[in-house]
């Protein structure tokens, strides 16, 4: 299994590596711990290099920071995963991201907590990577989400059309409070609160175009840091409304509601703060909600 799941992902980094650069993004059931995915002491010796200097092209290895992972056990689909970067030239974007959001467990399974969902690109591209932010856990999976923001180049065909769909775009942004980001929004505005702070007292009051202007620079850095949690493009729909009623199942009952109550506390203690405590109480808690809607 091991084999196939290498080969295949090899096979397609070496097919779409003709196309452009590759990125690597999702589930690859690989624990890495501290493993080294690039080339150390790769370089050629300085006295080496001189005799064969112009007889061929040699590009060293780049080094890296050290990733920071939580999780530092490795199994065979991570010491795979080190071995594809080494030879395809792809590094591991988690545990190197700056403000340290990407340095957190990605599963949180009935057993334990691991890193198990990547994103893995040429490290060249490091540089055009504004976000990277592992978020909560949710109900909806037992993997977090990998919220990424990509500082890219868009070559437009058709300029007036993409104009257009911009315009729109930036007509349907909304901002809409998640609470499951609440620690991570406080986290990132702690970290930046010295740059708003100097934007605070660079208000100019002198006149009504100065003040805009401070007054400008100041939400567009308000924005950058709540963008990432929760900015949100609503869909549009010209349909005209239905009003929908909706109903609790019958097995969602006063008891089943206190069970999923109770889920969802545990859920926001553990987002909190990953102790093996907090992870023994949710996985319990999680269970005995599961078993009861089951058994209904």
């Amino acid at each position: 299994m091991i084999v196939i799941y290498t080969n295949e992902l090899e096979n397609s980094i070496e097919l779409y590596s003709e196309l452009g650069h590759v990125f690597i993004l999702g589930d690859l059931n690989g624990r890495t711990g501290t493993l080294v995915d690039f080339l150390e002491n790769d370089d050629i010796h300085f006295t080496l290099k001189n005799r064969i200097c112009g007889a061929f092209e040699y590009l060293a290895d780049s080094v890296l920071p050290k990733r920071v992972n939580p999780d530092l056990n490795t199994n065979s689909y991570g010491s795979k995963i080190i071995s594809m970067c080494k030879s395809s030239g792809l590094r591991i974007v988690n545990g190197r991201h700056k403000n340290g959001f990407s340095n957190d467990f990605t599963y949180c399974g009935p057993i334990g907590m691991s890193v198990l969902d990547y994103f893995i690109v040429p490290s060249f591209y490091f540089p055009n990577i504004n976000q990277l932010i592992v978020s909560n856990f949710t109900t909806y999976s037992d993997h977090a989400f990998l919220h990424l923001e990509l500082n890219l180049l868009n070559t437009m065909r058709n300029p007036g059309k993409c104009s257009d769909a911009m315009e729109d775009t930036e007509r349907r942004v909304k901002y809409k409070w998640k609470d499951e980001f609440k620690e991570q929004c406080t986290e990132c505005i702690r970290i930046n609160m010295d740059n708003i702070i100097r934007l605070q007292n660079r208000i100019n009051f002198e006149n009504q175009n100065s003040f805009d202007k401070s007054l400008s620079n100041f939400t567009c850095m308000i924005e950058d840091i709540m963008s990432p949690f929760f900015k949100t493009m609503p869909y549009v729909n010209n349909k005209p409304y239905k009003p929908v009623n909706y109903f609790d199942k019958p097995w969602f009952n006063t008891r089943c509601k206190e069970l999923y109550r109770c889920y969802i506390d545990y859920l926001h203690v553990f987002n909190r703060s990953k102790s093996i405590v907090n992870h023994t109480n949710l996985t319990c808690a999680k269970r005995e909600y599961k078993s009861y809607g089951t058994s209904s």
